[in-house]
């Protein structure tokens, strides 16, 4: 997995981007800068897709 940090347009704000080539997938979320690491890492987790969801891709 792959992830990238940058500052947003709006001040006070960071875009993450999330890339995970095993799965084929790329996300990009944007955050509060003052927005705590545990929130920020949770919402990118729930972002991802679920293992359920990655079997019916490969279907």
């Amino acid at each position: 997995m792959e992830a990238e940090c940058a500052e947003a347009g709006a001040e006070g704000w960071l875009l993450v981007r999330v890339h995970v080539p095993e799965l084929n997938v790329q996300k990009s979320l944007q955050f509060p800068k003052d927005q705590l690491v545990w929130d920020v890492k949770q919402q990118c987790l729930a972002a991802l897709p679920k293992p359920q969801d990655l079997n019916k891709r490969e279907t």
